[in-house]
C-alpha cells in the first residue's frame, strides 16, 4: 500500500467518510504486502546462506588443491635435485682420465638415464609422454600405438 492510499484513508477516516468494507480491503492489501515483502526477505536469507556455504566448499577445495601442488612441486623439486646429482657425478667420470671410467658411461647408460626422466615425466604428468631425448624416428608412430611396427 503506497503511502498517498494510506494518507488518503486516513483522512477519510478523520472525516468519517469511510466505511468499514474498505478498511478491510485496505489491510488485506498491506497484510498481502508485508507477507510479500516477508517471503523475499526470507528467500533472500537462503539464498545468501547457501552462497556462504558454496564459497565455503570452495575456498576448502582450492586451500586442498593449494597444498597438493605444493606437496607435488617440493617432489618434483626433491627429484630433480637427484637427476642433477647423479648428471654430476657422471661428468666427474667422464672427466677423469681412466678408461675403465670413460667405459662405464656407455650407449647404455645413457638409454637408462633416459628412461629415468621418462619414468619422472610420467609420474609428473600422470601419463605416457613420448620418450625424453628420442629422435623422431626413434618415437612410436600411429600404426605402433595402434598395435602396428614402428620405425
Amino acid at each position: 500500500m503506497s503511502d498517498l492510499a494510506t494518507t488518503t484513508l486516513l483522512k477519510e477516516i478523520a472525516q468519517g467518510e469511510v466505511d468499514l468494507d474498505r478498511i478491510t480491503e485496505v489491510m488485506r492489501s498491506a497484510d498481502l504486502v508485508i507477507k510479500s515483502y516477508r517471503s523475499e526477505v526470507n528467500a533472500l536469507q537462503k539464498s545468501n546462506e547457501q552462497l556462504q556455504e558454496d564459497l565455503k566448499r570452495e575456498n576448502e577445495a582450492a586451500d586442498d588443491l593449494t597444498q597438493r601442488l605444493v606437496q607435488q612441486h617440493e617432489e618434483n623439486q626433491l627429484a630433480r635435485d637427484v637427476f642433477r646429482t647423479e648428471i654430476e657425478v657422471k661428468r666427474k667420470l667422464l672427466q677423469s682420465d681412466s678408461l675403465l671410467d670413460a667405459a662405464a658411461l656407455t650407449m647404455s647408460g645413457l638409454i637408462a638415464e633416459r628412461e629415468k626422466v621418462q619414468q619422472l615425466l610420467n609420474r609428473t604428468f600422470g601419463r605416457q609422454v613420448h620418450q625424453a631425448g628420442g629422435w623422431p624416428e626413434q618415437l612410436p608412430t600411429k600404426s605402433a600405438a595402434a598395435g602396428g611396427v614402428s620405425r
